[in-house]
């Protein structure tokens, strides 16, 4: 490999010119691609096949030059023909960034045939360099050579319209001379023009030449502006030539001579001044300005590229670290978000235990302050409030029971949770480093939980299988089959058990080594047996709160009955039982009794009267009704002494009572003397009575109501 590359690149010496002719070819047919180089006119009529005028035709579409496309197929080639372009220009860039990169690379060796490879390059690229600015110059010689061509053609053509001209006015006589004479200077005027336009045309392909020259030795364009703004000006010192520098440099060294001369050692020291100049200007090195800017631009794009490369770098990086952090704070906003909820139920649960123990307390307290009732009114206020105070004692107890009904869910959730991480497996020993203390007792407790549950299974089916075989002289005895059944489901949970048995013993031993070899470990398992006790921090707060409530509630139900014994020692209430016979279906009976008893205090009631206590509710209304029917008999009293007045109306009813002559007035009915067709005002007022109370009964009341609501709210 090495031979052929040797070989090769003293080959390349020797076809040089080939190298040099192709490469010219190759340019001028992508430049005639291109349509950079404009076929001459004489070129364009020469060119008579199809294949030319199509190529010619492209030409100029991609310059731009020639017509501008009609319809849509002229576009659609024109956009074609920039794609091919496009094509080549990036086959370019790729080649020449394979290139770059072969140079950046370092070789493994001396005798990396890589380096042979960059070295020749190197060299291609410096050849390909010099037959840009041979292609570049020998471009503005043919445009040169065009334009002497075209003048012998264009004086030809001249005079060939002279003779034309000529002849045409011999033809015509001597009568339009004046016309001979201004075509003469038409004509003389047209070739000074065209004369004037070659001029120009060469002036500015000389200016464009003598502009590449100054680029090349200036090396930029800012330099070479900023040269030509300073041309005019002599006493410019922002820039300075080449001519410049040397007048300056001599007259230096003309000076330094004059200095050394005055000195005294003329010989040696001016012999030694006028070698500094020539052994300097053999050190100088012979490196042309093009190659000077080449390569400085090179570093530039080397140090652009590194920059490049490390930004890219930086925003890789920062884009990991912007999607970590993106996931890192969508995590955390979840959690806070559930912090919040937690937080905002447990302050709102305390708020309204602390409102209800503070209405407690100021009701406990109006209590303690209020003296003893002497006054059957003060009496019945102290009923009113001693009926609340069992209302909001029943609220109490209501919601102790929803807060249990809480606590109790939530040590549901955090036992379905226990079991849930202890049913999963833990995995093979190598696992056994990355378990934690939690999941260890987790699995623990939920092999007891099976433990237990298959030791139960087992003992009942042990006790099934003695009840068989003791009934069998009673009974029928279990078949062959059944009690094979039985055997196998006994062992396979005898097995079970004990495997389960061995992995409790094995995950017990495992907590207490690793306990002895980190000490460190010991306060995690003990708080992460301690979270499997309760649901956290936050529900031991709930169960030590509702701990604290129920040990208050039992202060305040043990402090009412003293309180309403002292409030109501010395009142004496009556209690309406309201007994009456039923007889037959349809029927109501022949006397309704109401019986007043007077049982003594309050607090005897309940001991007598438990089953037939009245809520406050039903006393008023029962004292309505009381009123009604007293205000009925008065009315019905009143309007029978007006009746009794008229004597003649009477009739066969005047032993009727007040009330019944009332109600008769009132409802007439069928002209009788029958005692069964009687009202009696007793027959009402127990019959309006037992309306009220089956009304009562039947209507939910306010605390059966709550009780529903909130065992909604709890669901």
């Amino acid at each position: 490999m090495e031979l052929e590359a040797h070989a090769e690149f003293e080959g390349a010496s020797d076809g040089e010119d080939d190298d040099i002719a192709r490469f010219e070819r190759q340019c001028a047919d992508r430049a005639r691609a291109e349509g950079r180089i404009a076929l001459s006119q004489e070129e364009e009529d020469g060119l008579q096949s199809d294949e030319e005028d199509e190529q010619i035709q492209k030409g100029r579409l991609v310059t731009g030059t020639g017509p501008a496309p009609k319809d849509d197929s002229g576009w659609r080639q024109k956009c074609e023909l920039l794609q091919e372009k496009l094509a080549r220009r990036e086959a370019e860039l790729g080649q020449a960034r394979n290139d770059l990169e072969l140079l950046r690379s370092d070789g493994i060796g001396p005798n990396d045939p890589g380096n042979e490879l960059k070295q020749r390059l190197l060299d291609l690229t410096k050849k390909n360099r010099r037959f840009q600015v041979t292609c570049e110059s020998q471009k503005v010689r043919l445009q040169q050579l065009e334009a002497e061509v075209k003048k012998p053609k264009e004086e030809a053509r001249k005079q060939a319209e002279e003779l034309v001209m000529q002849r045409a006015s011999e033809l015509m006589g001597d009568g339009l001379g004046n016309v001979e004479d201004w075509k003469k200077k038409y004509l003389v005027s047209s070739n000074k023009l065209q004369e004037v336009r070659h001029e120009a045309q060469e002036l500015r392909a000389q200016l464009q030449k003598q502009r590449k020259v100054l680029l090349k030795e200036v090396g930029s364009e800012e330099a070479l502006q900023q040269a030509l703004a300073v041309a005019d000006d002599p006493t410019a010192n922002q820039w300075k030539g080449r001519a410049a520098q040397i007048s300056q440099l001599q007259r230096q060294l003309r000076e330094l001579r004059e200095k050394v001369a005055a000195g005294g050692d003329t010989g040696l020291t001016a012999a030694a001044v006028t070698m500094v100049p020539a052994a300097a200007a053999a050190a100088q090195p012979k490196v042309p300005a093009v190659s000077q800017a080449a390569d400085k631009r090179r570093e530039e794009f080397e140090r652009l590229q590194e920059e490049v490369e490390k930004l890219r770098a930086e925003q890789a990086e920062a884009k990991s670290k912007q999607v970590a952090l993106k996931s890192r704070a969508g995590l955390l906003e979840s959690q806070l978000r559930e912090m919040k909820a937690n937080s905002q139920f447990l302050l709102r649960k305390s708020d309204d235990d602390d409102a209800l123990v503070a209405a407690m307390r100021r009701q406990m307290g109006r209590r303690a302050e209020a003296g003893d009732v002497e006054e059957l009114d003060e009496g019945g206020a102290a009923a009113a409030e001693l009926e609340g105070l069992r209302q909001e004692n029943e609220e109490l107890q209501g919601q102790l029971e929803r807060q249990a009904q809480i606590v109790v869910q939530l040590r549901q959730k955090s036992l379905a949770a226990s079991c849930e991480n202890g049913s999963v497996r833990l995995g093979p020993k190598s696992a056994e480093s990355s378990v934690s203390d939690r999941q260890l007792i987790d699995r623990v407790r939920f092999l007891e939980a099976e433990n237990q549950k298959a030791g139960e299974h087992v003992r009942l089916l042990r006790e099934q299988l003695e009840e068989g075989g003791g009934g069998s002289g009673s009974s029928r005895p279990f078949s062959a089959e059944s009690t094979l059944n039985l055997k196998d489901k006994l062992r396979q949970l005898s097995e079970r058990l004990a495997a389960a048995e061995r992995e409790n013993k094995s995950l017990r031993q495992q907590p207490a080594s690793g306990g002895d070899d980190s000490p460190a470990s010991r306060p995690g398992s003990r708080s992460s047996s301690r979270g499997m006790s309760g649901a956290g921090p936050d529900a031991e707060q709930v169960l030590r709160h509702n701990e604290a409530l129920k040990r208050e509630v039992v202060r305040l139900r043990a402090q009412l009955p003293l309180q309403s014994e002292q409030s109501f020692g010395s009142l004496d209430s009556s209690v309406a039982l309201l007994r009456f016979p039923v007889g037959k279906v349809g029927k109501v009976g022949k006397v309704g009794r109401t019986l007043l008893t007077t049982t003594g205090t309050m607090a005897s009631m309940p001991k007598v009267f438990s089953p037939l206590r009245l809520p406050m509710a039903m006393l008023q209304a029962l004292f309505l009704v009381f009123l009604a029917g007293v205000w009925l008999w008065a009315f019905g009293v009143f309007w029978t002494f007006m009746v009794i007045e008229l004597p003649k109306d009477l009739g066969p009813y005047s032993q009727m009572s007040s009330l019944s002559m009332f109600l008769h007035r009132a409802f007439p009915m069928r002209e009788t003397n029958d005692i069964a067709w009687e009202f009696k005002f007793e027959h009402t007022l127990i019959l309006a009575c037992v309306l009220t109370l089956l009304m009562m009964g039947w209507s939910p009341t306010r605390m059966e109501i709550r009780e529903k609501n909130d065992k909604d709210l709890a669901k």
